[in-house]
Parts: structure tokens; sequence; C-alpha cells
């Protein structure tokens, strides 16, 4: 299997492992905040994380469940016609493993990620639970109780069960890849024996350099042999640290995706779907990602990519947060939200990446992708098709950027076929035969007519 090549006349093609049209599913989000109001643009599922739903939080001590708030999450993803996944982590506080205990987890005493955070389900919820064994051994009987009981509730509500967030980072995860393995293994049996039309997710690692190595290790432990789905995090900003003004760029999920689909080769994983199940261009506080032009080309970009890389599902983190991924806002003057440029919404704003995600949802949903994206030197394309004749091709200058309003563009020179293009803001232009026309960091959608 090739997931990218390099041809001699430095063509770079990013390879598909799937065909067909792209669905509406393929556009998948976050909402932090229950009051928030349901996305006004389009959105296939939703994934359950930071939504104060974790094991945590509901099952605040033996045989004990307050399932008010999943319930109201639920409910509100079933009548907007959004499947849900649901993670399954965090171990509540009286059936973890203590820190100092080696024998059932690291033995070295953390703060958890989650220690801090109002509401959150008290600390020490990256520590695994307290019977089961650093090998993978004994009875685990706090993880089955839990996942029969959040399965019998939600049965019928909830699509897909990831098993765990981020593990490959400390603060998340304080336990073995055995254990994950038997984790995932015992969660398989119960929601088959109690949901069969839900499926397992595995656990999703984050990062360029330690995401795919931890998977190639979980994989070497027997982890995700039981499961039906394989996920990671797409972020790829601050991959050689963060640093101001040193933004996040789209074009690296190829490098990144590529070297997941290494690792589900070599452990015979290939065939699966994969999900990114978190990301966007990531937290902006320290390297200043700010400017809303070159957030609109990123996640453009972003879903582009993924799609030719043949991804199922990519879940968008998220819509009304501030500071990761922030795509609407209760207010239009937060510098790591809409910065001013947002447009008034549904009771707050919609900024220009939101927008942004209406467009390449409306460009890529019920396309099929007819050629791979690929780049000649800085400029990337990708190729798609509809019934009825049409035919589209998106196309951007990767070594452009914006700053203030302006976008540097070069000049590009469409194929005779095309006879019109559309931009990030919905906007259509005429293209004569013949004629050029500018492009730069954020992608426009050549076609040759209207969507049939």
């Amino acid at each position: 299997v090739s997931f990218h090549s390099v041809a001699g006349n430095g063509t770079l093609a990013v390879m598909a492992n799937s065909s067909g049209a792209i669905p509406s599913t393929f556009f998948s989000m976050h909402i932090n905040d229950f009051r928030t109001p349901w996305p006004t643009v389009p959105i296939g599922g939703v994934r359950l994380w930071d939504t104060q739903t974790t094991w945590g939080q509901i099952n605040t001590s033996p045989g004990i469940y307050d399932w008010t708030k999943l319930d109201r999450r639920l409910t509100q993803a079933q009548s907007r016609g959004a499947d849900v996944m649901y993670e399954l982590g965090r171990t509540p506080v009286w059936a973890q493993c203590s820190s100092t205990d080696s024998t059932c987890g690291s033995g070295v005493t953390i703060t958890c990620g989650h220690n801090g955070v109002t509401a959150a389900g008290g600390p020490g919820q990256c520590y695994p639970p307290n019977d089961l064994k650093i090998d993978g051994s004994g009875p685990n009987q706090h993880w089955k109780d839990w996942v029969t009981a959040v399965v019998t509730h939600s049965r019928g509500f909830v699509r897909y069960y990831e098993i765990w967030n981020e593990p490959d980072i400390a603060h998340s995860w304080q336990g073995s890849f055995a254990q994950l393995a038997r984790m995932e293994q015992d969660a398989k049996a119960i929601v088959g024996s109690i949901d069969p039309s839900a499926l397992i997710v595995t656990p999703a690692p984050v990062d360029m350099h330690p995401g795919p190595t931890w998977m190639d290790r979980y994989m070497a432990a027997g982890g995700a042999q039981a499961a039906d789905v394989i996920a990671f995090h797409g972020y790829v900003e601050c991959i050689g640290g963060c640093v101001p003004h040193v933004y996040p760029t789209a074009e690296d999920e190829v490098l990144l995706i590529s070297k997941f689909k290494a690792v589900m080769l070599a452990h015979g994983q290939q065939t699966k779907p994969i999900f990114i199940t978190e990301g966007s261009w990531g937290r902006t506080d320290i390297n200043l990602f700010t400017d809303q032009d070159l957030r609109s080309a990123f996640i453009v970009r972003y879903h582009l990519l993924q799609g030719s890389l043949g991804i199922a599902r990519s879940y968008w983190y998220l819509w009304d947060g501030i500071g990761v991924g922030t795509l609407w806002d209760t207010v239009n003057t937060n510098l790591q939200g809409c910065a001013g440029g947002g447009i008034p919404n549904n009771g707050g704003y919609l900024c220009p990446s939101g927008i942004a995600y209406q467009q390449v949802y409306n460009w890529l949903v019920g396309a099929s992708p007819s050629a791979p994206c690929s780049a000649n030197g800085t400029v990337w394309s990708c190729g798609y098709t509809r019934g009825g004749g049409y035919h589209a091709l998106a196309v951007w200058d990767a070594s452009k950027t914006c700053s203030n309003g302006v976008c540097a563009t070069s000049i590009y020179s469409p194929d005779s076929q095309f006879v019109q293009y559309r931009d990030l803001a919905g906007g259509t232009k005429s293209v004569a035969s013949g004629s050029t026309i500018q492009i730069g960091a954020k992608p426009v959608l050549l076609e040759t007519g209207n969507v049939p």
C-alpha cells in the first residue's frame, strides 16, 4: 500500500485509501458548552469530550450513576440527526489505582490533566482501575461494570465508543499498553452483547512524534485487535516546539496520516477505517495563530487533504471553545476567537473560519475524489467529480500567506474545461477560457459548472 509518492518531476501525490463520494459524516464536531446553540453549519456527528460526561463525572461511587448531563447531550444530538461518539475514559476517584502502586499503574505520582477543572470528577483520572494489573490481568470489574452500565443506558443513542483520550501523554494515562488492550477487549465483548450496532474505537494518541510510535507499541501489545475503528488526533501545531508566529501547516497532515497508516499496515490493521477523533489548528495562545484568513485557509486545506487520504471521519475541536479551533463565539472581540471578523449568528458570532468550514462541506459532501491531492512545487490541487459530467479542482499555493486582511497570491492557469470558481466566502466568479486566476493560501474550487 502506497500512502504517498514523489514523482521525478517533483510532484507529490497523496494517495487515498478509499473511493466513492464523501459522506456528510466526514464532517463531525465537538461542542463544548451545552448552552451553545446547535451549530448552523452542517455536521454529521459529535464526540462527547470535555462535556462533563466522563466516567469519573457520571459514576461517582460504586453502582451510583448520574446520567443527567449525558442524557441531554444524547437527546440533543438525536434531535439534530447527528450520531454520537462517546469517550469511555477518565477513571473515577473511588476506582483508581493509587499513584504509588506499581502493580496496577505507573507507581509515579503526577498531576493528571483534569485535576483542577471545575466539576471534572476529581483528581487522579489518568490512573487505571485498581483491579486491573499492569500486565493486563485481573478481574477489571470496575471497567466492565461501567461499560455495561453506560452501553445499556445509551443503547440506540451512541454509535461509537472510544476507549481512551490521548494515552501517549503522561497526564492522560498512567497505565500500560497491556491494560488498555484488555480494556478494549472487554469493552468489545460487552458492547457487542448489548448493542451490536455500536462500534469500538481504539484509544486515540496525539502528535506527530509520540503518536505513531505509541500506536505501534499498542498494536504490538495486542491493541486494536478488538477495535472496529483506528483513531488518532490530527493536531499538527508546534511540531518543533511552540514559537510565536510559527503557524501550523495543514500539509503536515500528509506525513502524520502516512505514519499512522504505516503502523496499521505493519500490524495487519490497514483495512479498518480511520477516524481523526480530534484536531484543528490547536492552541493559539503561544504560537499566536489568530489571523482569520490563515485560519480559514487551514481548515479547508486540513479537510481537503484528510478526505484525499481516505480518512472516514474528522472531528473538529472545537465549535465553541476559546483558543482551540474556535469557529463560533458568544462575542466578536476575543482575539483567540473571531477577533472582530465574525458575523451575527444564532445569538453569537460565526467566525470567518466557520464560514470556510461551511464552504468546504459544500465542496466535498457528495463529491467523489477523481484524483489524489497533489503538489506541483508549492501549488496543491485536488480533483472531484459528481453526476451529470461535473468536474471540480480545489487549488491553492501553500507558499503564500496572509496578514491584516491582505493575502499574497500567485498566477494560476486553469484548464479550459473550468468556467467558474468558488471562494471561501461562498462567492462565485466566472473564468474565461485561456485566462488566469490568482491563488494563494486560501483554496478556491474550480468548476465545470454548478453542482447538478
